[in-house]
């Protein structure tokens, strides 16, 4: 089941000490115990998942490491089948940061970066909330989601995806956002680990960095979710210093298990798989959304010597720690709940109205006065752009366009598409499906 606040409270005081010892044995010249030690990251994972260890046959255990195609598909971005002998449920992963993006209706809540702007902890717990249940309700059981990468760069285009640049702010959020997800029974996966920070060439880019603006600035929301007991970490598409982000023995061993007490797993990002040794034996886990490297070839590779087993064992015993810890394995998790549309659109309306700023008002223009007349300019004028594209974009249960909202309340309304950045008419093309910030259509399909 989900951590009560005194487990996070223990994990974050062991990983405390952890660094304490580290520090003090940097400043002797000694050398410090390895983290792990005091916070069991790879220990055994309780009789449950040992014993079902041992019963799994090595494809069996395979198949536990990669996505494959669901048979009944609810229009999620990812599935694990699942071992049905041993009565291990598949699983099924769910995009996104702004609501739950399946092929049906769902809370359309504002972007994570205006939450952020509301500077409240407590009100994104509610945002997790939300989200969690209604995950769970759309039969949902990992969310892929919060990201927590710092705004580096203002092209990005997921910006509106994470919370902004402030380090101390985002781990704030992302801490109180993961308890509120995993608190309704949904498996949290913060992502992207880490420094994808931009989407052009992401699945290249080599981000060079020094280790304390890496710790001080981009790490410490990661950190923060893996205080809050995250249950999943997505791995980036591109290198850190040199390597890739999936198979970067700093960032999924030494940081993040040894250091940080980690105890979750570790999935790629969808197709940011580059290798089978290299990656499971740097402390990958799980490889989506298929088996191209953790498939056939892994299987290979342990039948011929070159990945011992144990490497196998050591990543679905942390994907069936996860699933106990959440009552998957023996029928504990509570029942699925019912979606409750109108509890979701109340804390969206809040999140809105909180993370809205006002930054300049010149001769009092605002709030306009009754009777004003007001001009509505552009194509989401009159068609709302309700989320963001690709993995945030959510079906909503309704949505009035922003023009026949403000004519209800106003008084003159006049609406025309404008002019493009060459002072050319928009044409009614404008109006077709929106693209997201990497050119592809909202509804393509595409994490």
């Amino acid at each position: 089941m989900p951590d009560t606040a005194s487990t996070v409270s223990r994990r974050s005081a062991l990983r405390l000490l952890g660094g304490a010892i580290a520090v003090a044995a940097a400043a002797t010249g000694g050398s410090a115990p390895p983290v792990h030690a005091l916070t069991g990251a790879d220990r055994g994972a309780g009789p449950r998942v040992e014993a079902l260890l041992a019963r799994l046959t090595l494809d069996e255990k395979i198949s536990l490491l990669h996505g494959a195609t669901d048979p009944d598909p609810l229009g999620q971005a990812g599935y694990v089948p699942g071992v049905k002998r041993l009565g291990i449920p598949p699983l099924r992963l769910a995009d996104g940061p702004a609501g739950v993006r399946v092929t049906r209706h769902a809370t359309a809540l504002p972007a994570p970066v205006l939450l952020a702007a509301a500077f409240d902890p407590e009100l994104a717990r509610r945002y997790g909330r939300v989200i969690g249940h209604e995950g769970r309700a759309l039969g949902q059981d990992v969310l892929l989601s919060p990201m927590v990468n710092l705004i580096r760069t203002p092209y990005a285009g997921r910006n509106f995806e994470t919370f902004g640049e402030d380090p101390l702010l985002a781990a704030d959020l992302v801490a109180a956002e993961i308890e509120g997800i995993q608190g309704e029974g949904l498996v949290a996966t913060v992502k992207h680990y880490a420094m994808n920070n931009q989407e052009k060439d992401r699945m290249s880019v080599d981000v060079r960095v020094g280790e304390q603006p890496l710790h001080e600035l981009e790490l410490r929301g990661f950190e923060a979710a893996v205080g809050a007991g995250t249950g999943a970490v997505m791995g980036a598409y591109n290198k850190v210093n040199g390597t890739f982000a999936c198979e970067n023995k700093t960032l999924l061993t030494d940081i993040l298990r040894d250091r940080w007490g980690f105890d979750g797993w570790v999935m790629t990002d969808w197709f940011a798989a580059h290798s089978t040794k290299r990656a499971l034996t740097a402390g990958l886990d799980m490889e989506m959304p298929d088996g191209t490297y953790f498939g056939t070839a892994l299987r290979s590779a342990v039948a011929n010597g070159s990945v011992p087993e144990r490497y196998v064992d050591r990543a679905v015993r942390r994907v069936l720690r996860v699933m106990d810890r959440f009552g998957l394995l023996d029928g504990s998790a509570p029942p699925r709940p019912e979606r409750d549309a109108a509890a979701g659109a109340a804390v969206a309306l809040e999140v809105a109205k909180a993370g809205a700023t006002l930054l300049r008002n010149e001769r009092g223009t605002l709030p306009l006065p009754g009777g004003a007349s007001i001009a509505v300019i552009g194509p989401t004028g009159e068609r709302p752009f309700v989320s963001g594209g690709g993995s945030a974009h959510v079906v909503p249960d309704h949505a009035d366009s922003p023009l026949d909202a403000i004519k209800s309340r106003a008084g003159k309304v006049t609406y025309t598409l404008g002019e493009d950045l060459f002072g050319k008419p928009i044409p009614t093309a404008a109006l077709s499906p929106a693209l997201d910030g990497e050119g592809q259509r909202v509804d393509a399909g595409k994490t």
